[in-house]
């Protein structure tokens, strides 16, 4: 077994992509390995992909594939018709942290129709489609 299951993964939002090289299941650690273009090798559990694509607990390993467009990711097809799609930086990014988690599920306001719509130029031009100004008027 590999001696540590996270050494080469960084913080959320922080990994530099690169290609899928190879993707191999070992089923006597039931974990993927996965080799990147750039030399590094993570070994992921089964478990945590089983549960981030919500696979059926008695669904079994079947096949997997590599995305072949562009390498970005891999597809594990299961015995009974599921398919969970692993991405690459699912494999090499460490999950968010719960703050970083709460930020991201936060609901952004919507800019108002009337800022949206209105526009001042750096020379003082200003205009508008709320019916307030014509377009390439003068400010005052």
């Amino acid at each position: 077994m590999k001696t540590a299951l996270t050494k080469g993964k960084v913080p959320f939002t922080t990994a530099k992509f690169s290609p899928v090289k190879n993707v191999r299941y070992l089923s006597w650690e039931d974990a993927f390995d996965v080799e990147f273009e750039d030399g590094l090798c993570i070994l992921e559990p089964h478990a945590t992909i089983h549960k981030a694509n919500r696979i059926a607990p008695t669904a079994s390993f079947e096949h997997l594939e590599i995305e072949d467009w562009c390498r970005a990711g891999f597809y594990v097809h299961y015995d009974n018709g599921q398919v969970a799609e692993v991405s690459w930086a699912f494999i090499r990014e460490l999950p968010p942290t719960p703050a970083k988690r709460r930020a991201l599920n936060k609901p952004r306001k919507a800019a108002s129709a009337k800022a949206a719509f209105n526009w001042e130029h750096p020379d003082g031009l200003t205009g508008g489609m709320d019916g307030s100004d014509r377009v390439g008027t003068r400010s005052s």
